[in-house]
Parts: structure tokens; sequence; C-alpha cells
């Protein structure tokens, strides 16, 4: 198989998914880093309350894009209900055009890590935004950028949730503070395979990770069993938890939009990683 066939399957089975755009409930916004111009999409509740608001970031995968990322996900219905504000980064294109976000070490991470900052302080400035409710997500390629953003700035951050993600070089990274994490993997995901393929790290190196950090318990407790779904947590100082999908894809589980077969409807990832966050506050405001 050719590299241009996985970019696209990378690029979250676009081809399946209906007009972003028709059902986008956000606007595109820029900024301008440097003398490059960024991209991303905002969503603020409606209604807007008077409140300081929870701030979600959820970033798209590798060859998709934040309009993509805010259907499948559906993260911004689940912001009217529950009143947050959610915002989609847009990754850079390749030289080839592909949507791609730098998260490897030999990789300009530090221009990925420069807007989120200048991003969040705008955010910050324009808006109510509790400084301890600040969260990171994302699918695959995604779900890598935000694990790098919560190694690089988790003093700033009050929780993580990744699905799918695409971890590289986690024996490279150290990460400034301990922090709440979840990840929602699927045991038959053939692009990012659970059980890691080099340079990808499998699941369990990644919850290895947290828990070293986070200084959990190394043998997890059960917390969920039902139909496919594995929900397990390594509590800690703070936690770490993983949902396991047994024989489903490399999907967003619950997502209507993404290939029946692989995904889930047994679990709303989306669903759960709000509850995951709702349960967790920065225990500091950073300045």
């Amino acid at each position: 198989m050719n590299r241009l066939f996985w970019i696209r399957l990378l690029g979250l089975f676009g081809f399946l998914l209906v007009s972003a755009a028709a059902q986008a409930a956000s606007d595109l916004q820029t900024i301008q880093i440097g003398q490059e111009t960024r991209y991303y999409r905002l969503h603020l509740p409606k209604p807007m309350p008077t409140n300081a608001l929870a701030l979600v970031l959820n970033f798209h995968g590798l060859g998709s894009s934040a309009e993509e990322q805010e259907t499948l996900s559906a993260f911004s219905t689940l912001a009217d209900q529950q009143g947050f504000i959610v915002v989609y980064p847009q990754a850079r294109p390749t030289r080839f055009g592909i949507s791609h976000w730098h998260t490897k070490p030999d990789e300009d991470w530090h221009a990925e890590l420069s807007f989120t900052q200048e991003l969040l302080q705008r955010l910050q400035q324009t808006y109510r935004i509790d400084a301890q409710r600040i969260y990171l997500t994302g699918l695959s390629n995604g779900a890598g950028m935000a694990n790098l953003l919560a190694i690089q700035m988790g003093e700033r951050i009050a929780a993580l949730a990744t699905v799918a993600g695409a971890f590289y070089n986690l024996d490279a990274w150290q990460a400034r503070s301990p922090l709440p994490v979840l990840a929602v993997h699927g045991t038959a995901d053939k692009i990012v395979p659970f059980a890691g393929r080099d340079p990808l790290a499998g699941v369990m190196q990644w919850v290895n990770f947290w828990v070293k950090t986070n200084r959990a318990v190394a043998k997890p407790l059960t917390i969920y069993q039902q139909n496919e779904i594995l929900g397990q947590v390594w509590p800690g100082e703070p936690e770490v938890q993983l949902f396991t999908i047994q024989g489903k894809g490399h999907t967003w589980p619950g997502s209507a939009t993404m290939p029946k077969r692989l995904t889930s409807q047994n679990l709303d990832a989306s669903a759960l990683i709000w509850r995951f966050f709702r349960a967790h506050k920065s225990p500091i405001v950073a300045n």
C-alpha cells in the first residue's frame, strides 16, 4: 500500500462524512503567529452563560480538518447542552497538501506549541474562561497533538482525553506536571495498532508513561465492562483511565458519521470525555 493510501485512511474516512461545512455550528477564525496566519473554528454555547466557562481544545486527525472534527465528534452539540466553549484548531498542510500536526521530537513541534499558547491567550483575553477548566482532546494525529501539549504545558491543562491516539517517541519526552488522562482505543485499529508499530507507541506504553508521571498504582481496577467495552483506571493523584473497544477500529466511538462496522455505538466517546473533564480541575490557576 502506498503512502497516499494511509494518509487518506488517517484522514478519518472523510469520504464517508457528510458535509462538515453544512453541519458546522462554529465560526472560522484566524490568528497571526509571527508571519503566519493560522486557523481555528470557535463554538460558543447557545445560550451563552454569564459565568466563567470551561474550554475544550479538540484536535483533528491527519488529513482531516477542524470542520470534520466538529462533525464527527459532535462536541459543539455537547457544548450547547453543557455550557462550555469548544475550539477546533486547524493543522498546517504539508508540502503534499495534507493537514498534519507536528508531534515528533525531530519535527517543528515548537510551532504547534506557540500556536496553541497564542490561541489560549487570545481566547482568555476575549472570553470569560475558567483557567482551572481548560481541556485537551483529539483523534489520531490530533490526539498525539493533544498529548504533546499535555506534556509540554500540563500546568495550564486540567485533563487530557485521547481517541485512537498516535503517539511517537514517548521515551524522548518528560511531562512537566502530572495530569488526569483518559484514552479510548479499539483493539482492531489497523492505522494506529493497539499494540503499537514502530515508531508508533502502543496504548499500554502510553498508559505506562502517564502512570509513571502521575505516580499511579501499577495494577488497574475495572470500572466498566459491558458488550465490547472495557473501562479501567489506574488510581493515582491524578488518575489514568483507559477504555478499550474490543474488535473496533480507527474511529470515534459513538460517531454517527464514521464507518459503522468499525465504530462502536455502545460507547459515546464525547459524552465519556466530557464526564471525565467535568470531574477534574487544575489545582493551580496558571498566570
